[in-house]
């Protein structure tokens, strides 16, 4: 045996590192091997046996070392011939039984021997006192000391699926002399939870006017006055946008009804249905509808029972008087030669009041009711439905000038009655996007709509107009996959009875301006 190997057999440490000159006269056995040269080898032994190492017996009993070789083969070469490493057993010299003392294999303990041998862990009890399964956690348990109490408690419970109870008596049954104290105990429970912090005391927007908002320093009510100077927003729909966009400093202006009315309105919960149709007044006049009028109506009933609709916008004429089935009702507005008409179902919804109505220019018309859900009245709406001017392209402020009559009543509407959800059903004669026409009506945020705005619903009489008849609302989700068009999606598919011939004094006129109708589903967001 070498000088250096015969010395580290004798000293308690952890590993040692052995850089032998003649590992050809070394007959390491082990378990294990490695390759010459290759650094850390680090191989366990197989059983506490003797081991030849270049002739000489090294009882693995008497020694706790890393034999680990580093050294080319002794033969020049520095080839690749494997020399073998041995890991002997985590044990000391033979020390009396009695408590106090070092004791092979057994748990840690305080003496000046234990701790030459690394078996002393800092907390020790003390002879005679019991030690819990947390003094232990950290106390290696097994013949190779790899993982400790705490190391095997964890791996039991995570990937053997164990409660932590479970596996805590599983190591103690399994290594007693280590480990046994763990099966004694249920595990620590956990720490009570935090008492809740208190609740702030509510302020009001007025108490918050003077709290600067945002990176520039304004104040809220300076943000609100801005808005009402340089943007014509009403206050209300002012305080609505400072206190979403500020909303830690600003949040208390955003309490929709300011202290009045019914507070915020409760989502719909379940699927809406509605239904947009205008099959233009020469379908329903008594000069060129007489073929018309008896389909179209027949159409609108139908779909009203066999799609279970919830709102439509039946958009007609003054000299046509309809009445829809039975579990509808009608609420009508007409402005000049104009006429409109909600129709609600009755056994699902009641108007909590009675419609605001109004009229555009060119005199077409428009109205908004607030509804609650029949069946539990927690559900509430505010329906608009419209017949708009031609808007086509308007946009920023010409399109809020021309809806402002309509904007003004459904931001009052939604002060005094608290309700923010907010629900369109209409032929928009407008062609650009849907959330620009929210915005010019007061309502902001995110929005659903009918789509693709692409899919021209005007007219017979000029199939790609634009996507007039919408539905759009600022809850729920709409989109293409809740948008259908129930008679045909093509004016080509549609049926004869919907080309109105007509004539404007002595001029005769191919098909009137039939639009298509449109179906929509609004699916609650979760």
């Amino acid at each position: 045996m070498s000088m250096a190997l015969r010395f580290a057999t004798q000293l308690p440490v952890a590993f040692i590192w052995l850089a032998a000159t003649a590992p050809a006269d070394l007959a390491l056995a082990s378990d294990g091997q490695c390759l010459a040269g290759s650094g850390d080898c680090r191989v366990a032994a197989g059983d506490p046996a003797p081991w030849a190492l270049g002739g000489d017996v090294v009882d693995l009993m008497q020694s706790r070392i890393w034999a680990s070789p580093q050294a080319s083969t002794g033969d020049g070469s520095g080839g690749t011939e494997s020399v073998r490493a041995i890991l002997v057993a985590d044990v000391g010299p033979s020390c009396p039984g009695k408590p106090g003392t070092y004791v092979p294999g057994a748990a840690c303990q305080c003496t000046p021997e234990c701790q030459a041998y690394h078996n002393c862990c800092a907390g020790y009890p003390g002879e005679g006192e019991a030690k819990t399964c947390d003094q232990v956690q950290n106390v290696p348990a097994g013949r190779r000391r790899a993982y400790t109490c705490g190391a095997r408690i964890d791996y039991v419970s995570t990937h053997d699926g164990k409660s932590e109870q479970e596996a805590r008596a599983q190591i103690a049954e399994e290594y007693p002399s280590e480990c046994g104290s763990c099966g004694d105990q249920p595990p620590p429970a956990p720490p009570p939870p935090p008492p809740p912090a208190p609740s702030p005391q509510t302020k009001t927007c007025e108490q918050v006017s003077d709290v600067p908002a945002g990176q520039a320093g304004y104040t809220c009510g300076a943000r609100i006055d801005y808005l009402k100077n340089n943007e014509g927003k009403s206050e209300q729909d002012a305080k609505a946008q400072i206190a979403k966009e500020y909303p830690s400093e600003c949040g208390a202006c955003g309490d929709p009804a300011g202290g009045e009315g019914e507070g915020p309105s409760t989502a719909p919960k379940n699927k809406l249905t509605l239904l947009q149709f205008n099959p233009h007044w020469e379908c329903l006049d008594p000069k060129y509808g007489g073929t018309c009028a008896p389909p179209a109506i027949a159409f609108l009933n139908l779909r009203l029972k066999s799609d279970s609709v919830d709102f439509a916008n039946f958009v007609h004429t003054h000299s046509f008087d309809y009445s829809p089935p039975d579990g509808f009702t009608p609420l009508v507005q007409t402005c000049n030669l104009d006429r409109i008409a909600l129709l609600y179902n009755h056994d699902r919804w009641a108007a909590t009041a009675a419609p605001e109505r109004g009229c555009h220019e060119e005199g077409r018309s428009w109205q908004v009711t607030p509804f609650q859900s029949v069946a539990d009245g927690e559900v509430k709406l505010l329906v608009v439905n419209s017949h708009f001017q031609h808007i086509e392209t308007s946009e920023g402020w010409d399109l809020k000038n021309k809806v402002s009559g309509l904007a003004d009543k459904i931001s009052e509407m939604r002060h005094t009655t608290g309700i923010q959800n907010v629900l369109l059903i209409a032929d928009t004669n407008h062609k650009k996007s849907s959330r620009k026409l929210f915005e010019a009506l007061n309502v902001l945020g995110e929005i659903a709509s009918t789509e693709p705005l692409s899919h021209s619903t005007c007219c017979m009489d000029s199939p790609y107009a634009g996507p007039y008849d919408r539905v759009i609302a600022n809850f729920g989700t709409i989109g293409a996959a809740g948008t259908a068009y129930p008679l045909a999606s093509s004016f080509n598919d549609m049926p004869s009875w919907t080309c109105v011939k007509w004539q404007k004094g002595q001029v005769s006129h191919g098909c009137a301006a039939f639009h298509m109708p449109v179906l929509a589903t609004i699916t609650p967001t979760l």
